[in-house]
């Protein structure tokens, strides 16, 4: 049986939220990258959907 360095486990909380917690056993190559994948992913899940463009009038003279 191989023992895991790292555990993640992704939660939810009360109001909807959803967040990370990464658990790392012993040291790991390329943590902060690994970081920040997997927190923009979670960033991106919860953004609104679509996209409101606040394009204003653009006058030539």
């Amino acid at each position: 049986m191989r023992l895991r360095k790292i555990a993640f486990n992704l939660c939810t909380g009360d109001a909807g939220e959803r967040f990370l917690i990464e658990v790392q056993l012993s040291k790991q190559k390329h943590f902060r990258e690994r970081a920040l994948f997997y927190t923009s992913k979670l960033i991106v899940a919860q953004a609104p959907k679509g996209f409101q463009r606040q394009n204003r009038d653009i006058y030539r003279s």
